[in-house]
């Protein structure tokens, strides 16, 4: 089985491109920190991931650098030989699903907080469903 799931903060911000045949993707690093060692330097790895079609919109229209964001997808080598013909060896997150998180948060514990904590600020686009007693399906 191949499954990953990364929290982390974006290290830049994605910018949304789209294929030859209109397919909307984006690729953007992921800064997720390495657990915290007493006494040392805290340290983080950047993973390359990539999102497409509806994750990629929303992922570059709500988050810029700096956004705390949780993805699950799969690794995948991206490897390849450059013009010189040396090997390079990548590997690459492919993005299958995400969530925004609260704006101070990078770990689960810290999104286990109260219910103010999980207001994710400006929703913009989005307005408040307010239950009413009927089930919507």
């Amino acid at each position: 089985m191949n499954k990953i799931t990364l929290i982390g903060r974006l290290a830049a911000d994605p910018v949304l491109r789209q294929t030859t045949t209109n397919i909307s993707f984006t690729s953007f690093t992921l800064a997720v920190d390495r657990p915290y060692q007493k006494d040392k330097e805290r340290k983080a790895d950047f993973i390359n991931c990539v999102a497409w079609r509806n994750t990629a919109d929303l992922i570059a229209k709500y988050m810029h650098k700096g956004s705390a964001i949780c993805i699950e997808g799969r690794l995948e080598n991206n490897d390849y030989t450059d013009s010189k013909g040396v090997k390079h060896y990548n590997m690459l997150c492919q993005v299958e699903r995400m969530e925004f998180l609260p704006k101070n948060s990078t770990t689960p514990a810290a999104t286990k907080n109260t219910t103010e904590t999980l207001a994710l600020g400006d929703m913009g686009d989005f307005e408040e469903i307010v239950p009413d007693g009927d089930v919507p399906f």
